[in-house]
């Protein structure tokens, strides 16, 4: 039919073949959208289903941009700035839509440009402006060829020699090898579904959990994984008025007397309900403070000076 030949010709732009056998497709094309088609054999009355997600147009490629754009604050920005100049690993988390990528991508333009960045994702999304940057993308398989998922894109990052590895979404197998990358001392992002921060930390131990099909790995030691290799994490929300950051929160250690299924997290900005701007929450982070007190930068530079002393980071929670 003419659209199956329209979609391969979009497919071919998209280096992808179009592959009924596959079920579901996604890839993206030359502008920019994401194709994503259910084929006829699986879908309700014979058929085919296709989605394009398309750009608004609009193209963020820095923080102040997104500042501009008030999707957060001067504050929250520059916070977020000394966070990655201090490699510190970050999660974006959210419902789909809500600009987790976008601000991945936004953050990691922060870098500094001597790093080797190496990118895995299932299509081609992170833009990183840096010169030493090596993407890689899955692959499906072909009668002539074996596929190359996820997981062993993430798997052989350490073997590549990167200072930031960065993976487009977390949601399968790939979550745990990308946990043992980041705990071995490489900086890192990448994005999940989750809505909060905590949702976010507690959902990247439970796809660890899927991926360790041996269960050989205790709960408290996924938990420790996950608090060793993620160090900030950022909940974005969509709004009519677009997307937004309404939180972010900085990991702690985890606590010796916690159990075995809570985090110890900060929270540092939090979006008021009622004015609607991202706020500084009055307090402040300790494994951070440390970290970028490691790289020459105080952290409580990046606050309102006027505010009172802040209290000590939240206990532990599940």
């Amino acid at each position: 039919p003419l659209r199956q030949r329209g979609l391969r010709s979009v497919g071919s732009g998209a280096h992808r073949s179009l592959d009924p056998t596959s079920g579901l497709q996604d890839a993206q094309l030359d502008t920019g959208a994401r194709l994503h088609i259910v084929h006829n054999d699986i879908a309700r009355g014979g058929h085919m289903m296709v989605n394009i997600r398309k750009f608004t147009g609009v193209s963020f490629r820095s923080l102040e941009e997104l500042v501009n754009n008030d999707m957060l604050t001067q504050e929250a920005a520059n916070f977020l700035r000394a966070c990655v100049r201090g490699n510190l690993s970050m999660v974006f988390a959210g419902v789909p839509g809500a600009g987790k990528t976008t601000l991945m991508s936004c953050c990691a333009a922060e870098l500094d440009p001597s790093l080797r960045v190496v990118i895995a994702e299932e299509v081609f999304e992170a833009d990183v402006p840096l010169p030493n940057v090596a993407s890689m993308q899955t692959r499906d398989a072909r009668p002539d060829r074996p596929g190359v998922d996820l997981r062993t894109l993430v798997s052989g990052f350490l073997r590549m020699a990167p200072d930031v590895a960065i993976v487009g979404e977390v949601r399968d197998r790939e979550a745990l090898p990308l946990m043992m990358t980041l705990s071995s001392g490489v900086a890192g992002f990448t994005t999940i579904h989750a809505g909060s921060a905590r949702q976010a930390l507690t959902r990247l131990r439970f796809v660890c959990q899927l991926a360790d099909t041996s269960n050989d790995i205790p709960m408290n030691a996924l938990n420790d994984l996950v608090s060793q290799a993620i160090d900030v994490v950022v909940h974005a929300v969509r709004t009519p008025e677009g997307p937004r950051i309404n939180q972010i929160s900085c990991v702690e250690d985890l606590a010796s007397d916690a159990g075995s299924a809570q985090f110890t997290i900060t929270e540092v900005f939090k979006r008021d309900p009622v004015s609607g701007r991202l706020e500084w929450t009055g307090h402040i982070p300790a494994r951070a403070t440390e970290a970028l007190a490691g790289h020459g930068m105080d952290v409580r530079s990046y606050f309102p000076a006027e505010l009172a002393p802040p209290p000590p980071p939240s206990g532990p929670h599940a």
